[in-house]
């Protein structure tokens, strides 16, 4: 067997973040996850994950300045990210599908079957 997939989930709410360890379960997965933008920085670069899920409201800078970040460094430019965030509203929702290079974008709360398919579809792996 291949190694695992690796998620990495910048979260600061604790309870999402065992939601989604939770919903993400798999043989072929492991997450890992920070609460702060970063935290996460500094886990992108060191751990390379396949995936990120990114929350928009974090503490010390936004999911958006974390994307700008990542997209901007030659370490992590190439991964694949997808914003999970309570701000749904339709302008929000517009603005993060504007962004080039996001991967998705699912509101909170989120459907465990909607999340699965879109990190499933992202990392080649069927729940």
């Amino acid at each position: 067997m291949e190694d695992k997939r690796l998620v990495l989930h910048i979260e600061d709410d604790k309870e999402i973040v065992l939601l989604v360890a939770t919903a993400l379960r798999h043989p072929q997965l492991a997450t890992i996850s920070a609460p702060d933008g970063p935290t996460g920085l500094t886990l992108a670069s060191r751990h390379r994950p396949d995936l990120i899920l990114l929350d928009v409201m974090l503490p010390e800078m936004n999911g958006y300045e974390v994307f700008e970040r990542l997209s901007a460094s030659p370490e992590t430019a190439d991964i694949p990210v997808i914003m999970l965030t309570v701000r749904n509203r339709p302008h929000e929702i517009t603005r993060a599908r504007s962004i080039k290079g996001l991967g998705g974008y699912i509101g909170k709360p989120f459907d465990v079957l909607e999340l699965r398919r879109e990190v499933g579809g992202k990392l080649g792996i069927a729940y």
